[in-house]
């Protein structure tokens, strides 16, 4: 799936519309998220063409890291992003 196929399926949702940030690239995400919520990342850069999607979602300055294989952001530009807008990291532990 591409990065237009997950933001059309985001935006189909009338709730999470509201909230979505967008799809980017490990690389590209915003340096802040100006009023948006929920991001949908993949863990390779621009450069590459991608590896694997993950979903973010930022309430009350906790991020909660989706990962379908379960696991949590250990190092680089996901994790400085999720550091810089939150001050609690949550994700799910179950594939």
């Amino acid at each position: 799936m591409n990065s237009q196929s997950q933001c059309n399926l985001a935006c189909s949702d009338s709730i999470l519309r509201s909230k979505f940030g967008g799809v980017y690239a490990s690389d590209e995400l915003p340096r802040t998220l100006t009023g948006y919520s929920c991001f949908i990342v993949n863990l390779d850069s621009r450069a590459k063409p991608g590896s694997h999607w993950v979903a973010l979602a930022f309430r009350n300055n906790t991020c909660f890291y989706f990962c379908s294989f379960a696991s949590v952001p250990k190092k680089g530009k996901i994790l400085n992003f999720i550091k810089q807008n939150s001050q609690k990291l949550m994700w799910n532990k179950c594939r």
